[in-house]
């Protein structure tokens, strides 16, 4: 039987990740930290180096269905981001 599945603030996400890239420990190390599943910290981390550099090139990055879409005409998509792959998939 699975558990109930976590849900984590912005804020939360994006302090984790600036753990991550501000001092230099792994992602593991921090995920352990704080409780979090290492691979989701994992995702955290690579979504927000996507959109640093997608913000670098003067590009808008969004998430939809089929992964990330980047590019000056990139719009949002019905699909959120916050949704998890299984439900994208209904």
């Amino acid at each position: 039987m699975a558990g109930k599945r976590r849900s984590y603030d912005a804020e939360f996400r994006a302090g984790a990740v600036r753990i991550v890239t501000e001092t230099g420990k792994s992602a593991a190390e921090v995920a352990r930290d704080l409780g979090v599943h290492e691979s989701t910290l994992q995702n955290w981390v690579h979504r927000a180096r996507l959109r640093a550099d997608a913000e670098a090139a003067g590009e808008r990055i969004f998430m939809n269905s089929t992964g990330w879409r980047n590019g000056p005409d990139a719009v949002p998509s019905p699909v959120t981001v916050g949704r998890t792959r299984a439900s994208a998939l209904e």
